[in-house]
């Protein structure tokens, strides 16, 4: 089956778009974070993750994947963050996304990207 140019460019614009609103939604919560208005120990947030709770999956993920306050550590950002997009944790599925779009721990695979960001979109 093929598929029109002009439909392929609106689907690819409206991934765009819904990864652009994405990506300023994760800036707003890095924001939050960096204010200090949430102080978490990472084994607590470690014993949560593990039970389960996709928020703090997805906090563990991005404190290891940005680097902050530990030594970035891509292993585990993808270990964490994967538990957390399996929940459906949106902002965990763009995070992989980008792992896979810049190769952070992982070999680059555009496919895997926009798989990721598709998902992470479709909240």
């Amino acid at each position: 089956m093929l598929v029109s140019v002009d439909t392929q460019c609106s689907a690819w614009r409206s991934t765009l778009e819904k990864f652009v609103l994405m990506l300023f939604v994760l800036v707003a919560s890095y924001a939050a974070a960096d204010s200090g208005e949430v102080k978490v120990s990472l084994k607590t947030l470690e014993t949560l993750a593990e039970r389960g709770h996709a928020e703090s999956a997805f906090l563990l993920g991005s404190i290891y994947y940005n680097g902050d306050g530990v030594v970035v550590n891509f292993p585990l950002a993808l270990k964490w963050l994967r538990k957390a997009a399996d929940a459906n944790h949106a902002g965990a599925q763009f995070l992989l996304g980008l792992m896979y779009a810049e190769g952070h721990g992982v070999r680059r695979n555009l496919d895997t990207t926009v798989k990721w960001f598709d998902k992470a979109t479709r909240k």
